[in-house]
């Protein structure tokens, strides 16, 4: 019998081994797919105030923090306000 043939025999813990590792990884994709797709489903400020205020008309104000001051990297709203109809006063989203 030839040497070059392979044998075919697996030792039972690289068996339990690969078992476990393809087990952790499809875990982790189904639960990474989850955790997405519950990202995609929170709603926008504009749908929040339009909940808010259904039977009437909703705008969102928002007012932004500085960009050119060094506490801001990014042009984040400082809050964000609902107003429902010809309101001047707003609710509080943010």
């Amino acid at each position: 019998m030839p040497e070059f043939i392979p044998s075919w025999r697996i030792p039972r813990h690289r068996k339990l081994a690969v078992f476990a590792i393809v087990t952790v990884s499809v875990a982790a994709g189904f639960a990474g797919y989850k955790y997405r797709k519950s990202a995609d489903t929170e709603l926008s400020y504009e749908r929040k105030c339009a909940n808010l205020c259904h039977p009437l008309a909703s705008r969102v104000q928002k007012a932004y923090v500085d960009p050119y001051s060094p506490e801001s990297q990014r042009n984040m709203p400082r809050e964000v306000l609902c107003m429902c109809g010809y309101s001047v006063l707003g609710k509080p989203l943010f």
